[in-house]
């Protein structure tokens, strides 16, 4: 029996972001919030009941659009909104202080890992055909 859909914490940290982007009047609702990111209310109503997760697309358009702090959506540093092209990058340790670093550099690394994730989905999906293949072929050699 499967296991029942658990939200992941980054999701429910995207959803702080966006309830601070209304309570900062940046956004009016979820309505304006998601005609903004061009995104489906049904599915931002899905993320906000924890029946489904966050995409790393809407993460960066996010990022991208209200200045979420993706250290924060990510790890849980920082504020939940930054300055236009800043953001604070974790502390090495509790002496270190926060210091500013290009947006860029992180959505870079996002479209890094998203690519990453493609090219192994794509070996995988050929690891199966060829698994499957090789299954077909000894279950012909045994009849």
């Amino acid at each position: 029996m499967a296991k029942p859909f658990q939200q992941n914490i980054v999701s429910r940290r995207f959803i702080e972001v966006m309830d601070e982007l209304i309570e900062l009047g940046r956004v009016e609702n979820m309505k304006e919030f998601c005609h903004r990111l061009d995104y489906l209310p049904q599915s931002l109503s899905q993320i906000r009941k924890g029946k489904r997760d966050i995409t790393i697309e809407l993460l960066s358009k996010v990022f991208f659009e209200f200045h979420g702090n993706p250290v924060f959506i990510l790890l849980g540093y920082g504020p939940k909104i930054v300055e236009e092209n800043t953001m604070p990058v974790i502390p090495k340790n509790d002496v270190d202080k926060a210091r500013p670093i290009e947006l860029q550099k992180l959505v870079d690394k996002l479209e890094e890992l998203v690519q990453t994730k493609s090219e192994l989905i794509l070996e995988l999906r050929a690891e199966i055909a060829r698994l499957k293949a090789e299954i077909k072929s000894k279950a012909e050699e045994s009849n």
